[in-house]
């Protein structure tokens, strides 16, 4: 009975999440981008709980792992009650029907009010996605039957999808800083190891991945180093599975046997970095298990001195396992979230004053603590 319950839950947070995005046009793309990763999300945290209902459960841990995935799947329905009911609203107000009061509430309603709307709901968002992050770092409990690190291995495949060194964002505003700092210690010769370490630390939504970018793509760092790596590793952190990405990026992938064991893997990374300087990207890493790191760590040691790997990843702890050097990322000034914003929404000054926007945009603009993400979500 429960399974049904949830089951019809899981659908009714779907529908409603696919209902918004289509028929809600004036979205913000990057919220529309956002609810239907949450919808995938929650489709996601439905397998997981209909797999589980199928099997008896005797473990505590597991047990209560699962009950906050119920939480959220009710939560997650609270918060698209609202969304949905919102949308409704400014369907009655924008419909005017003549009425020139109503017109005019519903010209306003599409500038500033609106920020205030797409700011809340993003904002809920994040603090739910967060909050989903947080559980399926706790996911190694559920071992279940044949379903080993089932809700890992949905997450890495659909939830977070891979990064690419080669995205461009026309969005970039204050890390010109930043991505000098890092270039400077990509080309420094000056450390013992053959292999240093660099993380990025800071939350999500501030851009640690497009400044990994900007450095990747940078043309002194292309003549510096032999060879440049990408690879995407988000919260299932398996050296096996990174093993086999970083040769993809060195080896077509025809020519890469997909049956490769691990010692065969570590054998071909071996002679494809041998006596090569590498930049190694590692984006949205998660591991907080020094071993695992450790483990990866001793395996990239064949690339000749100066080689770099250049890690992303949201919290200090992830960067601890690693080094005690990092480059922490800090939040926009409160000139440069303006600039973004004006940018993003592609609006002349005159109709900035005009609208009285700039005043309403302020006062949104301190709620977003200087984040990209966020910034571009209320565009």
């Amino acid at each position: 009975m429960a399974e049904l319950i949830i089951g019809n839950v899981v659908e009714s947070i779907t529908g409603d999440l696919l209902s918004v995005i289509s028929e809600e046009i004036r979205l913000a793309r990057v919220v529309k981008v956002e609810l239907r990763k949450f919808q995938q999300t929650v489709s996601i945290i439905g397998i997981v709980l209909r797999e589980a209902g199928k099997r008896q459960i005797e473990d505590e841990n597991v047990n209560h792992w699962l009950m906050e995935l119920i939480d959220v799947i009710y939560d997650a329905d609270d918060l698209l009650g609202d969304f949905s009911t919102e949308v409704l609203r400014r369907r009655i107000v924008m419909g005017g029907g003549g009425n020139r009061i109503l017109s005019e509430v519903s010209i306003f309603f599409s500038s500033s009010n609106q920020l205030v709307h797409q700011f809340k709901m993003a904002h809920r968002l994040k603090k739910m996605r967060e909050r989903i992050d947080a559980i399926s770092h706790d996911r190694s409990l559920f071992r279940i039957g044949g379903y080993n690190d089932l809700i890992g291995s949905l997450v890495e495949n659909q939830v977070r999808p891979e990064t690419s060194p080669y995205e461009r964002w026309p969005y970039v505003i204050g890390r010109d800083k930043d991505k000098n700092e890092i270039i400077e210690f990509l080309l420094n010769t000056d450390f013992d190891e053959n292999v240093t370490v660099l993380p990025i630390v800071g939350i999500g939504g501030l851009g640690k991945t497009t400044l990994a970018r900007l450095v990747f793509n940078d043309k002194s760092v292309k003549e510096y180093f032999e060879l440049k790596l990408w690879v995407c590793v988000s919260t299932y952190f398996d050296v096996q599975n990174i093993l086999r990405k970083i040769l993809r990026e060195c080896i077509a992938s025809e020519e890469l046997n997909a049956n490769l064991d691990m010692h065969e893997l570590q054998e071909k990374l071996g002679e494809e970095l041998h006596g090569k300087k590498f930049l190694l990207v590692l984006d949205d890493v998660w591991n907080e298990n020094p071993r695992e790191w450790l483990k990866l760590h001793r395996l990239l040691q064949n690339g000749t001195k100066g080689s770099k790997i250049l890690v992303t990843t949201r919290t200090p702890r992830v960067a601890r396992t690693m080094t005690d050097a990092l480059h922490e990322l800090s939040g926009l000034s409160e000139e440069e979230s303006l600039s973004l914003l004006k940018r993003i929404t592609r609006k002349e000054a005159l109709e900035w004053r005009n609208q009285n926007l700039e005043m309403v945009a302020k006062e949104i603009l301190k709620k977003c603590a200087g984040v990209p993400l966020a910034i571009m979500t209320i565009g």
